[in-house]
């Protein structure tokens, strides 16, 4: 019985320690959300490319802040190679290596894209960028 036990300590062990912990960025603000939040303002309809596979294809967003965590659903773990491709011609619009959590991604309407620790505040332009 103790062999058995002890047998199941080990298994449960090692699939506790299977999980990552995402690793947080020290200038974060305490208490966010260990994602990338996507902030479109007014963005041409964009694709979301991680580690080389299309995670999403987002269009104008006007307002909406989709969030991708890594390990989650389609979004593989960190370290990521993202990149923001503009969906009219494959234009990359960012290409940027991520190893640490929270990031916020905010495109404009030109596409002019950047990659931030927290939310950058004001309002989104009235009109969405050319498809």
């Amino acid at each position: 019985m103790i062999r058995w036990l002890g047998r199941l300590g080990f298994v449960v062990a090692v699939i506790a320690g299977c999980g990552q912990a995402i690793p947080r960025d020290p200038s974060a603000l305490p208490g966010s959300d260990l994602n990338l939040t996507f902030d479109g303002r007014g963005n041409p309809p964009v694709t979301l490319r991680i580690n080389g596979t299309d995670v999403a294809d987002l269009p104008c967003g006007q307002g909406a802040q989709p969030h991708f965590a890594p390990g989650e659903l389609n979004v593989p773990s960190l370290p990521w190679h993202l990149q923001l491709l503009r969906e009219r011609d494959g234009a990359v619009l960012l290409d940027a290596n991520v190893t640490t959590m929270p990031r916020w991604l905010l495109v404009w309407p030109d596409g002019t894209a950047d990659l931030g620790l927290g939310p950058v505040l004001g309002p989104a332009p009235p009109t969405c960028g050319p498809e």
